[in-house]
């Protein structure tokens, strides 16, 4: 499995309301936000780290 594989619907509903309600704290007015995705992945245990970004996560994710 891959880690952007752990992306799931509930987890971007949680991650969602979370920047709802951080954006309302910071009284900030309407704008306009994007839930973006960044995955570290590993070639084995002395594998040099290698970063996935994902911009604009949506449900269904599919990753590419």
């Amino acid at each position: 499995m891959f880690p952007a594989e752990t992306i799931s619907g509930k987890k971007l509903a949680r991650v969602r309301r979370a920047t709802a309600i951080w954006l309302r704290q910071q009284k900030l007015g309407r704008v306009q936000a994007r839930i973006d995705a960044a995955a570290v992945l590993f070639d084995g245990p002395a594998g040099k780290p290698r970063i996935e970004y994902y911009e604009n996560v949506s449900f269904p994710f599919r990753h590419v």
